[in-house]
């Protein structure tokens, strides 16, 4: 497994399950399929010795049928806790794990017994994840279930998890087993009474010219541009597909405010698009956001 961020460039393990490949590296990935170095950043030293994560899938499952609230219909308000750095998982979106450390061997193997259900939450800014046991998270997470699995004869798993909503973490709850458990209520978008068609058609506008710059986009995203599907979700998407920091994308985790999410990308766009207001531009000139690219 590797120690640092990993560049490698190898087939998508997950790709025979239907899921589309991923064509960015992603820092942490423990297997990664693309052709270019994500810009965002550059690699940290950071040891992963505990987890490794292969790409994220920013794509609908195949059965895209599946209803969250239905998913969701036995939770009980309590769920088990993945904690990462810099990974973020949006509702609707798919993201591959490679498990091996025996705390989330454990949490895996009760998910699977269970309801499936696992929480994945951003470690805080600053948290030392090799130091601290239980390092701070944020209070915002993705619960989500295990839409496919492969349990390799070591113990280790390869699974698939499918972000189904945003939790808000009220507490932890005390340890009974290696891994950590948190109550948390689950999270709904909020539309405004008045429809978003224009707000929606601004944002596929800037996102289209934002691919049309970038040279390429994934024929799945581009298919999903001018599907009917809820504005929440398709911003989700976009979010998940964009090469955005981990701090930012934390910030359109905890927003459940469609509009201002919507609006949010927006205004990131045209700043990367030089077509944002000034105070946008003020904003990318103190160096937030800083470039990114398509995942």
């Amino acid at each position: 497994m590797p120690s640092e961020y990993n560049r490698q460039h190898e087939r998508n393990p997950f790709q025979h399950h239907g899921f589309q490949r991923s064509t960015h590296s992603v820092a942490g990935s423990s297997s990664v399929s693309g052709s270019r170095p994500n810009r965002l950043s550059a690699p940290s030293r950071m040891q992963h010795d505990r987890v490794s994560r292969a790409p994220g899938v920013p794509c609908l499952p195949r059965r895209e049928s599946m209803d969250p609230d239905q998913e969701l219909r036995g939770y009980e308000g309590v769920c088990r806790l993945f904690p990462l750095p810099e990974v973020v998982l949006f509702p609707h979106c798919v993201l591959p794990l490679h498990i091996f450390e025996p705390r989330y061997r454990q949490m895996t193997e009760d998910a699977l017994a269970g309801d499936r259900l696992i929480a994945m939450a951003k470690l805080k800014d600053g948290s030392d994840w090799n130091v601290e046991e239980d390092p701070p998270i944020e209070s915002v997470a993705c619960l989500g279930k295990i839409f496919d699995h492969r349990r390799l004869a070591d113990g280790r798993y390869n699974l698939l998890l499918v972000g189904l909503k945003r939790v808000r973490l009220l507490h932890e709850l005390p340890k009974d087993a290696l891994f950590r458990r948190a109550r948390a209520d689950l999270l709904d978008d909020a539309y405004p009474e008045t429809p978003l068609d224009s707000l929606r058609e601004e944002l596929v506008g800037q996102f289209r010219m934002f691919c049309e710059r970038e040279g390429r986009v994934e024929p799945e995203i581009a298919r999903l541009l001018d599907k009917p599907i809820p504005l929440g979700v398709l911003v989700d998407l976009l979010g998940h597909y964009l090469g955005l920091p981990g701090a930012v994308k934390q910030a359109f985790l905890n927003e459940t405010d469609v509009e201002q999410r919507v609006q949010s990308l927006i205004r990131i766009l045209g700043v990367q698009l030089g077509t944002g207001s000034e105070a946008d531009r003020a904003r990318d000139d103190s160096g937030f956001p800083p470039p990114f690219s398509l995942n």
